[in-house]
């Protein structure tokens, strides 16, 4: 009797390592997550560009014209407050209060899900809201390419 309750906490034991492993090998992407909502980069499609380039000619503005790609969404075009801030148009002038949290991360080391929650409030100099988001759920795709995770599919809830 001894051996099976032995062998089980080895066992479980075993699994809370393997769960918090898989759970550190994610801040890379936790990180890349966290840098987009600071991104200063107006990230702009390229058939918007296209068609209205007098749009995007401010010169005081770093356009980033991009192609939307169906296997990796652009993490920085989703998520820069700067793109979804049309109140204002430099991130100096801006306050950004980010709490970014991951839920869980469940994974093989090769591919798997990472499931994490946003609350973001933007304000202005003077304090006023411009833009705001609270405990918004995500869930990302992610796999392991050459070395590091990539996102290949995100869901947020409308």
């Amino acid at each position: 009797m001894s051996k099976i309750i032995l062998l089980l906490a080895i066992l479980l034991g075993f699994i809370v390592i393997a769960v918090l492993v898989m759970q550190l090998s994610t801040n890379s992407i936790m990180r890349e997550i966290r840098g987009a909502f600071f991104c200063s980069d107006f990230y702009v499609e390229d058939w918007l560009y296209v068609d209205h380039p007098e749009r995007y000619a401010d010169p005081s503005i770093n356009y980033v014209v991009y192609t939307r790609d169906p296997t990796r969404p652009n993490i920085n075009a989703r998520y820069s407050v700067v793109n979804h801030s049309a109140k204002t148009k430099y991130i100096e002038e801006i306050d950004i209060d980010l709490k970014l949290w991951r839920v869980f991360a469940w994974h093989n080391f090769r591919n798997g899900t990472l499931w994490f929650r946003y609350s973001v409030a933007v304000t202005d100099k003077e304090g006023q809201m411009i833009t705001g988001s609270l405990n918004i759920p995500v869930r990302l795709s992610i796999e392991r390419v050459d070395g590091s995770w990539v996102f290949t599919d995100l869901y947020e809830p409308p």
